[in-house]
């Protein structure tokens, strides 16, 4: 691809890892997933022209990815596992280039292959969560409005709530669970380890 053709990697193009990786047995939030790509594409948040960018830019969908689903962790108070090297394969985030990523890092550890490459996608995901909370808190028009486009993220496509739907926030008076959340979206939405 000529590095001066601007391109995005689209949401047809994710679908197939976000089918998977905003799907959390009990909730299903592929309509928020594609609602914030779509808003993350219109801030060209989702705009590549080298082999590079567009891997740093399917490092940013598995960020978003994870903190959809760390999101519902700390909800929830119980941990959603996530397999990075499965969906990083499935973005045609290569080995190469995540090694090309890497590679400056001298505290990551490059053992077993299989085993870096997963831990080495890992680390790019945590890495990538501020850029990621940054410009979902340009295209939502700020934290507040994010915080509740994922508290109401889980209500199913028909309308219908699929109990564990929260009502609007009254962000003056937020408690327990939802201002846990609130604080760590706040915080730029470090991941979560259970």
């Amino acid at each position: 691809m000529p590095d001066n053709i601007l391109q995005k990697l689209t949401w047809n193009e994710v679908l197939p890892v976000a089918l998977d990786a905003f799907d959390l047995g009990n909730v299903s939030g592929l309509a928020w997933a594609k609602l914030a790509w779509e808003n993350l594409s219109r801030v060209e948040a989702t705009v590549y022209n080298t082999g590079m960018d567009r891997t740093q830019r399917g490092i940013h969908f598995l960020a978003l990815a994870d903190i959809y689903r760390d999101f519902y962790s700390i909800v929830w108070e119980e941990c959603n596992d996530s397999d990075y090297s499965e969906w990083a394969e499935a973005l045609e985030i290569s080995q190469f280039r995540v090694g090309q990523l890497v590679g400056l890092n001298p505290d990551f550890d490059d053992g077993d292959d299989g085993i870096a490459y997963n831990l080495a996608v890992r680390q790019l995901t945590a890495e990538a969560r501020r850029d990621v909370v940054h410009n979902l808190s340009i295209a939502f028009q700020g934290k507040q409005e994010l915080f509740i486009s994922l508290l109401q993220s889980n209500k199913v496509s028909d309308g219908s709530e699929n109990g564990h739907y929260f009502p609007k926030a009254d962000l003056d008076n937020l408690a327990g669970v939802k201002l846990a959340a609130f604080e760590w979206l706040e915080q730029e939405c470090p991941p979560c380890f259970y």
